[in-house]
């Protein structure tokens, strides 16, 4: 409720018609009236011939006027339909231009499903895309023929993914992948899940040195004949606080690694088949981590793991068994 009240100023000064104006010296003495409500924390002082609705405005201008336009965030609305809502993420990141370690851009996806239909989003360096929750924010893409062209996402290097989720439904085709990623990335609260591709199922793969993941939920399976793999890397990357998850009828396993290092902190890693697997090269390492399912090498690789554990809770030693 606006209640209005008379006040008269101290004899010498007034209060100037706008918020946070000093009380300045004037010969003569001025009535005011102040308008307030229950929930303003300052009043509003309004000169004698001003209008109640004067008080929204600052210094003559409407508060509207004072918003900021954001040169580096874009917004996409979620409220279409996901095919709608796709391409309208595409088209956000085809506008793109200039971005460079100077010029960082920032995509935020309202809640939705953005269904990119047979088109592989290309997200470009120093670009990052941020959802409103793993739960409500999904990006989708269906399998594909070939693996290079499977993945429903490509994050370019220095880009960061955040608070969404990745889908891609493989049934109906060979090939299902979820993210391919870039030199310098990360992951945040990213959710995949990736299964029904007849020839290879994959959430992650990692083909470009020091991405970075963490608090991710990784869900992936295969029908009898295909393979699940979580997260495939032949660099470095680094994984903590995260489940990864591979099973189905097929070939399961939560980390394969071809080549280099791949560091493991305080994470779930469950499969069918293997947990991990390193095959001819790479080193795995692994701390504070339920480790479900066996741990098999082959080559030069190894696999060590330090105050971890199984799937009932036995202490694995440092081979991981």
């Amino acid at each position: 409720m606006l209640i209005g009240v008379l006040l008269l100023t101290p004899a010498g000064a007034h209060v100037g018609g706008t918020v946070g104006h000093l009380w300045k010296k004037h010969i003569r003495p001025k009535a005011v009236k102040t308008f307030y409500t229950k929930q303003q924390s300052n009043k509003r002082f309004v000169n004698t011939g001003e209008k109640a609705s004067d008080a929204d405005r600052i210094d003559g201008l409407d508060s509207t006027a004072f918003l900021k336009s954001y040169g580096h965030t874009i917004v996409v609305g979620g409220e279409g339909t996901p095919e709608q809502n796709g391409t309208a993420l595409l088209n956000a990141m085809d506008g793109i231009v200039g971005n460079d370690s100077a010029n960082r851009f920032l995509i935020r996806l309202e809640p939705g499903t953005y269904d990119l239909g047979s088109d592989k989003l290309i997200i470009k360096p120093w670009v990052d895309i941020e959802g409103a929750g793993e739960l409500v924010t999904t990006i989708r893409r269906e399998g594909f023929a070939d693996t290079t062209a499977s993945d429903a996402a490509v994050l370019g290097n220095n880009g960061e993914l955040r608070f969404l989720s990745i889908v891609s439904p493989g049934a109906g085709s060979d090939h299902a992948t979820g993210l391919r990623t870039g030199t310098n990335t990360q992951l945040t609260h990213v959710r995949f899940q990736v299964n029904g591709a007849a020839i290879s199922n994959t959430a992650i793969r990692v083909i470009a040195d020091f991405p970075v993941f963490r608090d991710i939920w990784v869900i992936v399976s295969a029908p009898s004949g295909a393979e699940a793999v979580g997260i495939a890397s032949s660099r470095n990357p680094y994984l903590a606080g995260s489940l990864v998850q591979a099973g189905g009828d097929g070939s399961s396993t939560a980390i394969k690694v071809t080549d280099h290092s791949f560091n493991i902190e305080n994470s779930v890693l469950v499969g069918g088949t293997n947990s991990v697997n390193a095959d001819p090269l790479g080193a795995v390492q692994i701390g504070a981590s339920r480790v479900v399912g066996a741990v098999t090498t082959g080559g030069t690789a190894t696999v060590k793991c330090a105050s971890s554990y199984n799937g009932i809770f036995d202490e694995l030693d440092a081979a991981c068994a």
